[in-house]
This record gives C-alpha cells, sequence and structure tokens, in this order.
C-alpha cells in the first residue's frame, strides 16, 4: 500500500512535469515496478505480509498495480478536463511535491506539499492526494499552508483532499485559522507527549492499520 501510494504521487508528478505528454498508468506502473525491486533490496519478499484475511502478497502486489494504474489515468483525466491550473513557485518550478522545512514557534516541521493549484477565479489551493483511507481533520492542510505562505508569501488560505479510491475531493476548507499561534500549541502538546512517553489510544476506522495496534492495550 505504501509503494502503491509513493508511485501514484511520484507518477503524478512525471505526467505533469512532462507536459502531460505521457501515459499515466504507463508511468504509475513503471514507477510501481521500480519501487518495489527496491524494497524488495531492503526486505525480502518472504518477509512481507498485508492486513485483511485471505490476502496473499503476490496477489495483493498484482491487485495494487492494476488499481494504481486506474486511478492515475482517472485523477489525470480530471485534471484534464478541468479549469485549474498548477501554480508556478517563485522560481518557475510547478508546485508540485514541494519541500519545505519551517519553524513553528519552538518546532521545526518538514514535509512536501503534494500540489497547488488555482483555481479559474484566481484562487490558490492546496491539495494532498490520498491513496489511503480518508483523513478526519485540515490539521495537515492547515501545516502545508501555513509553511508555503511563510515561505513563499502565497497567499494560500484554502485546502482539500482528493481521494484516488473513489475519484472525489473535499469541499474546500478555511485554513485561515491554521496561524502560528495554534500550530505551535499543537506541536508542543505532540512533543511533551513524546518526551513523556504519552500515547493515549484513539480507537477508530484507521485502527485496522496502525503499526503498533499489537502493542495497544485496546487490542490485548
Amino acid at each position: 500500500a505504501a509503494i502503491a501510494g509513493s508511485a501514484f504521487h511520484e507518477a503524478y508528478r512525471t505526467w505533469e512535469t512532462s507536459g502531460r505528454l505521457l501515459r499515466p498508468s504507463a508511468l504509475f506502473v513503471n514507477t510501481y515496478n521500480r519501487l518495489l525491486e527496491e524494497e524488495k533490496a531492503v526486505t525480502p519478499l518472504c518477509d512481507w505480509k498485508v492486513w485483511g484475511r485471505g490476502t496473499k502478497v503476490i496477489e495483493d502486489i498484482d491487485k495494487r498495480r492494476e488499481s494504481g494504474a486506474k486511478q492515475l489515468d482517472v485523477y489525470a483525466n480530471r485534471c484534464r478536463s478541468g479549469t485549474s491550473t498548477i501554480l508556478r513557485l517563485p522560481n518557475g518550478e510547478l508546485a508540485l511535491e514541494v519541500p519545505f522545512e519551517v519553524e513553528i514557534g519552538g518546532t521545526v516541521v518538514r514535509g512536501a506539499v503534494d500540489k497547488v493549484y488555482v483555481t479559474q477565479e484566481g484562487t490558490n489551493v492546496v491539495r494532498d492526494l490520498k491513496t489511503g483511507v480518508r483523513e478526519h481533520s485540515a490539521f495537515q492542510l492547515g501545516v502545508y499552508s501555513f509553511a508555503l505562505n511563510s515561505l513563499y508569501d502565497l497567499k494560500i488560505w484554502w485546502g482539500d483532499y482528493y481521494y484516488a479510491k473513489d475519484d472525489t475531493v473535499t469541499p474546500p476548507t478555511d485554513l485561515s485559522n491554521f496561524d502560528e499561534q495554534y500550530l505551535d500549541t499543537q506541536f508542543r502538546a505532540i512533543d511533551a507527549a513524546v518526551a513523556a512517553n504519552t500515547f493515549v489510544a484513539q480507537p477508530g476506522p484507521d485502527c485496522f492499520n496502525c503499526s503498533v495496534k499489537p502493542f495497544c492495550r485496546e487490542f490485548s
């Protein structure tokens, strides 16, 4: 699943930066296969596991190759038929997979923004591309908008999530409340919890793919 997600992002960026001249599904398959081989070199295939009952590793690999190729084709078609454009950064590059490092209060935050697009009306919108579970908070988008506004003064106050599994986009979310004071409070709370080794269980729909579920008292 992680490899499929990485392949989707990398292949989409390659498709956009090529001037949309390449075939999206072919880009995905080539990228997916390359990332698979790189991962196999680190972790032998015999050690791989998948979530769910009755699913075999090879079957899961093949299924995600096929579904990922279809998902990227669908998203590319959505982009072709839309009226928005990809924002260009001050250095002239397209705002795709934009790396950032910014200090928020007393915390250095690093990441990469999937995409910033400009609506037909001229509004800058930050978008995160999701190939997995649905998000329940706009916090990630808020961090992205703050980082890009701080580094490039792009005036991004709106954001959305795109879900590749069902080709849907969330309604635009107002991100103006995610200012430095609020984000600093949240990151300080996270740092304090890590320092105190305090991790409160939050049972919910995402538990099925949680990497620490085997050690969680909610399930043990």
